[in-house]
């Protein structure tokens, strides 16, 4: 069973340019307020394969997960999958240009797995509140 989440904001700015940030997942600490720290670990320049490690405080504890952009289409759509033993994430950002604004798609999909597999269904509102802080960072980062 996995928990999918979806979330759409408008805000000003280069379609291009925003893309390009939120590709780099090595910004992710700058707006979402989930995680504690992360850094690119990969060398050369943001694209398919690149690699990033996040350290996210989840419920009171601090998990340490590699991502790895497996989807990668500028300036349109990128993918990233990251996880443990414990779960995996599946992250798709896509990139919109309307009206002279960008639309930013955010869908992250959940998984857990051994003995959390049977808390997922209790810790979906979790997860939504998570979204919500972590787009709403997104969306006041990128409007500034």
């Amino acid at each position: 069973m996995a928990t999918t989440l979806d979330r759409t904001i408008i805000v000003p700015g280069d379609p291009e340019a925003v893309f390009d940030y939120v590709a780099d997942f090595a910004t992710t600490q700058e707006w979402d307020p989930g995680i504690e720290s992360s850094r690119k670990t990969s060398d050369g320049p943001v694209g398919m394969g690149s690699e990033f490690e996040l350290t996210a405080v989840f419920m009171g504890r601090k998990l340490r997960t590699t991502y790895r952009i497996v989807g990668y289409d500028r300036p349109n759509q990128v993918v990233v999958k990251g996880g443990t033993n414990q779960f995996t994430s599946t992250d798709t950002i896509t990139v919109t240009p309307i009206d002279g604004r960008v639309q930013v798609g955010y869908r992250a999909v959940f998984e857990l797995g051994g003995p959390l597999r049977l808390a997922e269904p209790f810790l979906r509102g979790t997860f939504a509140k998570l979204a919500d802080k972590a787009v709403g960072g997104l969306e006041a980062k990128l409007s500034r």
